[in-house]
């Protein structure tokens, strides 16, 4: 099992989801599973998903909007990683985002606290 997810909640991401995804594919550390929540799109934006990531992905597709709060939480109820990233589908990620997070996440960990 991976150590973490990319969780995207979607809803109609137009010509945002395409850099995302490919910020994402780009990361350092290849640990980690891609989820794309498709919130009842009209746009094509899970057809786009699968078009840049392939089976790099898992597509999942609400038959009926849950709206933002709703698709989140059906992304964290569909994660099975330890570590989880919502990854708004506008935004773009650095190449070592998550090699950082992680050693951030380890670093934590050693602190006494």
């Amino acid at each position: 099992m991976p150590v973490a997810t990319f969780a995207i909640p979607c809803r109609n991401a137009g010509v945002h989801l395409r850099p995302l995804l490919q910020s994402l594919l780009a990361q350092t550390e290849p640990d980690f599973a891609l989820l794309l929540v498709d919130d009842a799109s009209h746009d094509g934006s899970a057809e786009l998903a699968r078009e840049v990531a392939g089976d790099r992905i898992v597509v999942h597709r609400n038959a009926a909007p849950l709206g933002i709060g709703g698709n989140w939480n059906r992304c964290l109820d569909l994660t099975a990683t330890p570590f989880v990233c919502l990854a708004h589908q506008d935004d773009v990620y650095e190449p070592g985002y998550l090699a950082r997070m992680l050693a951030a996440r380890v670093a934590l960990n050693e602190i006494a606290w």
